[in-house]
């Protein structure tokens, strides 16, 4: 099973170190872990891992990204809910009559930075820098701002992220410059190596600008000393930390302005274990007549509706058990509460269930599930109903054994083949192994592998002819 583990991870959900062995790190692989990461997000991850915090350059496309803000901030803004928008205070006025922007959070009323947290390229970096595994997302996109020679009201005091999120296995956090921005323009500003020392005490800082987050008060001379700058930002240049980082941002000195595009990720696998309901919604599917699947979603909360579907895209774009990930279209009807996912490739419909189902969410279905088409390397599968077992109990968790018969037997006659010959009957085999759920994960086994098997068969023996010979 751990060779075959090797060959398959998508199959098992369970580490298979040995145990007792101080010298293996157990962990526990997830079936939607992304694409292998490339050579710049390795790099990224491994500075990360190291101090807290780390730069990846030209992620993504910075300037595209910036038009899209500014027509945001156009469109949206001036509309936008005043508990989603917090204003610098005793500052200059903007256009609008009121204080400058600083910061807006969910941002769900253009798709494109909606979903910004499904970018293919984004969840390969965060998946990098947690290990490999699958992500998702913790909140809607947030922009911040720091505007041009802003007061006390703009800076940002020392925190951790994971004090609000209260996550088991701590995530990270994807900063996105759409600006030009050096040290005097606010760049954030953290301590080396915090992330290794735990959660500390936060609480609301009650001055005169207080109010925006909670603050670490017992912030030190030690964390002064460590504290690092990331130095010059190119719009499209990512600022990865660490949940546990202590961070924090001074006011913007210069004359330009210096806005960045947050997304916070989550290890997939404990996204359903937060503090607060609000970063995990858990959709329950059910499988309709074209494969598609539909899910509930709660009334009257748009903001609710748009991160449900940035998880699911997450989920289906970071899925590696189809290269590229799933291809796939999320439509959510917000006057009948419910949300499809459409799944062109017939192949893929399958994968998408187990997809969803690794990322925290139910699919009922149990006999379409089933009867969904799936391809075991080159050849498909048969429908259970043709399997040599028969059909599959309703209620089961177990194991059974798919092979091909090209032949009536595997030695001369129909005979059993002698000891180490090749047979015909199963040049490939699978194993299929149902979950509580009644959701199959296959497993191809190619003929060699199963004939370097039978040659460790106890009946395969040296020529011995003792009895008691093993």
């Amino acid at each position: 099973l751990k060779a075959l583990c090797l060959k398959h991870p998508f199959a098992f959900a369970a580490s298979l170190c040995a145990p007792g062995d101080p010298n293996e790190a157990c962990s526990k692989p997830t079936a939607s872990a992304a694409m292998p990461p490339s050579s710049a997000n390795t790099e990224v991850a491994a500075a990360l891992q190291r101090d807290g915090f780390a730069v990846g350059r030209a992620v993504v496309d910075g300037r595209a990204l910036r038009a899209l803000a500014e027509e945001y901030e156009r469109k949206y803004l001036p509309k936008k809910h005043h508990s989603d928008v917090r204003r610098e205070k005793n500052g200059p006025e903007d256009e609008d009559g009121f204080g400058r922007v600083i910061h807006v959070s969910n941002i769900t009323e253009m798709s494109e930075l909606a979903h910004l947290a499904a970018d293919p390229r984004l969840i390969a970096l965060a998946s990098a820098c947690l290990g490999g595994v699958g992500v998702r997302p913790v909140l809607n996109t947030e922009l911040f701002d720091k505007p041009p020679g802003g007061n006390g009201s703009t800076l940002t005091p020392p925190h951790q992220d994971n004090f609000y999120f209260q996550s088991p296995e701590p995530g990270v956090a994807l900063w996105i410059s759409l600006d030009d921005m050096d040290i005097d323009a606010g760049t954030v500003r953290f301590v080396q190596g915090s992330h290794c020392r735990g959660l500390r005490f936060h609480d609301w800082d009650w001055g005169p600008y207080g109010g925006f987050v909670k603050q670490i008060d017992d912030f030190t001379d030690q964390d002064e000393e460590f504290e690092r700058e990331v130095g010059h930002l190119d719009p499209g240049d990512v600022v990865v930390h660490h949940a546990l980082t202590v961070h924090h941002a001074p006011s913007n000195l210069t004359s330009g302005r210096r806005r960045g595009l947050v997304v916070n990720y989550v290890p997939e696998h404990v996204a359903n274990y937060m503090a607060d309901d609000l970063y995990q919604p858990v959709l329950e599917f059910h499988v309709g007549e074209a494969g598609n699947l539909t899910a509930a979603v709660r009334a009257n909360w748009p903001a609710r509706q748009v991160f449900a579907a940035t998880t699911v895209q997450c989920a289906l774009v970071g899925w590696h058990g189809v290269e590229g990930g799933i291809k796939h279209v999320v439509r959510v009807d917000a006057d009948a509460c419910k949300l499809t996912v459409e799944i062109a490739e017939p192949h893929a419909q399958r994968q998408a269930v187990l997809a969803l189902i690794e990322s925290g969410h139910v699919v009922h279905g149990v006999e379409r599930v089933r009867s969904m088409p799936l391809r075991l390397g080159n050849f498909e599968v048969p429908p259970p109903p043709l399997l040599f077992n028969g059909g599959v109990p309703d209620a089961h968790v177990g194991v059974w054994i798919l092979r091909r018969d090209d032949g009536d037997g595997g030695g001369e006659g129909g005979k059993p083949p002698a000891c180490g010959a090749k047979s015909d009957v199963a040049q490939e085999a699978a194993l299929r192994l149902q979950s509580r759920c009644g959701v199959f994960v296959d497993v191809q086994i190619s003929r060699p592998s199963i004939d370097d098997a039978s040659t460790d068969d106890a009946s395969c023996s040296s020529g011995s002819d003792d009895a008691d010979a093993p």
